[in-house]
């Protein structure tokens, strides 16, 4: 009920129950009235419109006769007698055209002025009902025919109902008394019925407000009205619970004084004034002052001069309501003139006003803990100094041994490109098997040391997640086959492709798992699946499943697999090798990204490794990544400064295959010289640490030169062994560009170079023509630089390139059956090979023109081979007659 309309009703409740009451009852009886009197003047008006019709009808038998013969003053006398009718106003006698031939009213009515009316339009008895209009009352005419065959005229007569209306009018204003005096009865009747149970309930209110003080006594519950005996007996039972209550809160009270004051922990009050008013025991204990000594005096008298400052602070935001609490830790000065350490929890008190009274809260004498904690943090700080240690120790040794396997994987790479025998061929690919697994083994152990420093950063960028698991899938699915096993891979069609998050440790996850699963699978398939579990309006849920059909691993050994440098089983690693520290990764990257990571197994039939991953939605379209594609570009113009020979050949090597022209420098002060001679330079590759003057001071002075001179800006990339996080924030802190970890590989040299310079990567087609345009001018077979590269030796020249003759044959029909069917994954082997055999003798152009269609194959550029087979088979030729012709002269 609105509050303005409650304001009009009376305040105690009986006169609100009788109000109530007489209103209802009212209410019911108008409506009761209003019904009966509708349903009666309907009755009537139904009655009197029916007595019209029978005397219409009568009147116009009556008049047939008259009207037929002509007899015209009978019908007046008819007529006059007709028309002490009760509530007949008004009779006309009319010809077949409504010409009034006869007309008679009531005393009280005026006689008509028409001549003439208007009859209706169809020879039938007719009713018309005309309400009522201004003060005109409602009538009802009736219009009937005289005689039954000839058109003689009508009888017309008007019927007032004003005697239904004032019956109506009548019961109306009837029932209004009947209603006002029935209520006023009603009414008193109920008053005098709750007379009784309305006092009591008076009482039981006066009762309610007087609980606190009652101290347990009760009332009579006779109000003979249910609802309100069990008020007036909830009531007592309160009263007596209530002096329960009272009893246990004074034994409670006592109880807690007993306790406070046995306390080890110093219980206070103050006033506004910050004096004490309550202190318990525990500060004579804590600051030997007796509690009277305590009492009474201000809180800052014992504390330490420099100290009263910060605590007057510190109870500033409390005091001004701008926090709950205060915890803080402040000094004191004991009795005994020694410094305590206390850790102080205090409330501001108010009172029902709101207005400040004093503090309330409890201190601890925390001077031990103190002390433990000085020595924790000297502990802390000597960790940190020995964790940083092993930091360094890491970096160095990343550094170290990145450089030669820089070296070892680069050339190995470089080599494998050229024509070997097949044991030349074999050994090399063991040899870079071995090289690979001694780079996983160490980037385990870096990555392994970089989550247990706390140096892991994650990534948050848009990606594409079937990419992502299906890149990490074709990576290993060589492998795979080579165990003779199925590698499976299904990602759910109703999960989102476009992500936020970071693809790269997702991938590394992936990577980890599934090489294991591989490993320790001999036979059946290895499975990979993603499904859906759980997708909100801005991120999803996914859960990863490596499935295998390997060894297995034993029930106890579950728990222990996600340790670090551990494995289910000593003899594993014997069997099958391993740092036992893939799943320790796994488990601190899943955590890192906020998920988990978990194992079903049986052993003989297989394991079920599970993690989950929670990504953001992400609006974009991520396009397929540069590294995806043979990278190619534009020539470029590139600086590469490097002190070491090995890397410098290796580098150059790998640059000169894209396509680019390099010029050395050995160190960092080189670097500076030959930009001041010529600094139409691409970019600079910039080794990290070098003699005479390392690459972040070269890079300082570049920057320095340009700011100063107003020169453009020259694009650096760190080209470097060290493999930290903290290692690449350093180099772009410095003001390079980019950031290349060795051992340096063709595309991640490449991409980055596209990142940094925001290259356009050719694809295969302008790949084509810009290699062949690039490599013009070049001989087909380089006699000079293979003589160079294999030591001079004529005689071993001649024997590489009998070879080459010997197999050429063959490998020109291998490559014409797999485009002739093809076949992309054949034709990308076969061209590799010619590739290879090529290298030998030069990168010309038909080095170049295998390049672009194996780089075909790989894409998958089926269309294109036909036009690049017919290219290469036309400078294999030529390359072919040149080297037979050497064999000749010889």
């Amino acid at each position: 009920m609105p509050k303005s309309l409650r304001t009009l009703l009376p305040q105690k409740l009986q006169y609100q129950l009788a109000a109530l009451f007489s209103l209802l009852f009212a209410v019911f009886i108008l409506a009761y009235t209003t019904l009966t009197a509708g349903e009666q003047y309907a009755t009537l008006r139904q009655t009197l419109q029916e007595q019209a019709i029978s005397l219409t009808r009568g009147l116009a038998i009556s008049s047939e006769q008259a009207l037929a013969t002509g007899e015209v003053w009978q019908l007046k006398t008819i007529l006059s007698q007709a028309s002490r009718f009760p509530g007949l106003e008004q009779i006309d006698l009319t010809d077949a055209q409504g010409v009034v031939l006869s007309s008679v009213h009531a005393a009280d009515i005026s006689p008509p002025l028409a001549i003439a009316l208007d009859v209706p339009s169809r020879r039938e008895e007719t009713v018309i009902e005309t309400q009522a209009r201004g003060q005109a009352g409602a009538n009802v005419q009736v219009w009937t025919p005289v005689g039954d065959e000839s058109e003689l005229g009508w009888i017309h007569t008007r019927f007032s109902l004003k005697v239904a209306e004032s019956t109506r009018s009548d019961m109306y204003l009837n029932s209004l008394w009947l209603g006002l005096a029935a209520s006023v009865l009603a009414t008193f009747v109920f008053m005098l019925f709750l007379r009784h149970p309305i006092r009591k309930l008076q009482s039981a209110s006066d009762f309610a407000t007087r609980l606190d003080n009652l101290s347990g006594e009760t009332m009579l519950a006779d109000a003979g009205v249910a609802d309100v005996d069990d008020l007036v007996a909830a009531l007592n039972k309160a009263s007596l619970r209530l002096q329960q209550q009272q009893q246990e809160l004074r034994r409670t009270e006592a109880h807690f004084q007993s306790v406070v004051e046995g306390l080890s922990e110093l219980v206070f009050e103050t006033d506004a004034e910050l004096r004490w008013t309550y202190l318990n025991r525990a500060w004579q204990d804590i600051t030997l002052y007796t509690v009277e000594e305590g009492l009474g005096r201000p809180v800052l008298d014992f504390t330490p001069d420099d100290e009263k400052p910060r605590i007057a602070e510190a109870f500033k935001p409390l005091y001004k309501g701008e926090i709950s609490f205060l915890l803080d830790r402040f000094r004191y000065i004991a009795k005994d003139g020694g410094t305590r350490h206390l850790e102080v929890f205090a409330r501001a008190r108010r009172n029902h006003d709101n207005v400040f009274i004093g503090y309330s809260g409890s201190i601890v004498d925390i001077s031990a803990r103190k002390a433990t904690e000085d020595a924790m943090l000297a502990a802390r700080v000597a960790a940190e100094h020995a964790n940083q240690a092993k930091s360094d120790f890491l970096a160095n040794m990343s550094h170290e041994i990145r450089t030669p396997m820089n070296a070892v994987i680069g050339m190995t790479e470089l080599l494998m490109g050229t024509l070997l025998t097949p044991q030349q061929r074999q050994y090399m690919e063991t040899a870079k098997q071995s090289a690979d697994a001694l780079m996983s083994i160490i980037d385990d152990v870096l990555d392994f040391s970089k989550i247990e420093a706390g140096h892991l950063v994650l990534e948050h960028i848009d990606f594409s997640l079937r990419r992502c698991v299906g890149n990490a899938v074709e990576s290993l699915r060589e492998r795979a086959e080579s165990h003779g096993l199925v590698l499976e891979c299904h990602v759910e069609d109703d999960i989102p492709d476009t992500l936020c998050g970071d693809p790269h440790r997702l991938r590394q996850i992936l990577l980890n798992l599934i090489a294991n699963a591989v490993k320790f699978t001999s036979a059946g398939k290895v499975r990979v699946d993603v499904s859906l579990d759980a997708c909100g309006e801005t991120d999803v849920s996914l859960c990863f499943l490596v499935a295998d059909t390997g060894i297995g691993i034993p029930g106890d050994k579950l728990g222990m697999i996600f340790e670090s440098f551990s494995q289910a089983d000593t003899s594993t690693t014997r069997r099958f090798g391993g740092t036992g520290l893939g799943l320790a990764i796994c488990k601190r990257l899943a955590n890192a990204m906020g998920s988990n990571i978990w194992v079903d197994s049986e052993p003989g039939v297989g394991s079920n490794f599970f993690f989950t991953v929670r990504l953001d939605l992400s609006a974009g379209d991520i396009s397929e990544p540069a590294t995806a594609r043979m990278l190619r570009t534009r020539p470029l113009r590139i600086l590469l400064t490097e002190d070491n020979t090995v890397n410098q050949a290796l580098a150059t090597g790998l640059l000169e295959r894209l396509g680019h022209r390099v010029v050395l420098a050995g160190d960092g002060a080189q670097c500076l010289q030959r930009l001041a001679e010529d600094r139409a330079f691409d970019v600079v590759l910039m080794d990290l640490q070098m003699p005479v003057m390392g690459g972040l001071a070269a890079c300082e002075r570049i920057r320095e030169d340009e700011r100063i001179f107003n020169l453009p800006h020259l694009p650096v990339i760190a080209l470097t062994a060290h493999a930290m996080q903290s290692d690449k924030e350093r180099c772009l802190a410095i003001g390079m560009d980019g950031y290349v970890s060795k051992p340096v590989t063709l595309n991640s040299l490449s991409a980055e170079l596209i990142r940094v310079l925001q290259l356009q990567v050719l694809e295969t087609k302008d790949m084509t023509e810009q290699s062949i345009e690039n490599a013009k001018g070049t001989p087909l077979f380089d006699r000079a630089w293979m003589l160079q590269q294999i030591g001079g030796d004529e005689s071993l020249m001649r024997e590489v390139i009998g070879i080459f003759l010997g197999d050429f044959t063959d490998a020109s029909q291998r490559l014409a059956t797999a485009v002739a069917r093809d076949d992309a994954a054949a034709v990308r082997e076969a061209a590799h090979a010619v590739k290879g055999a090529i290298g030998n003798f030069g990168t010309g152009v038909a080095f170049e023109a295998a390049l672009a269609l194996e780089t075909a194959g790989k894409n998958g550029e089926n269309a294109r081979f036909p036009e690049l087979h017919t290219t290469l088979v036309r400078l294999l030729g030529e390359l072919r007659e040149i080297l037979e012709r050497e064999v000749a002269s010889a």
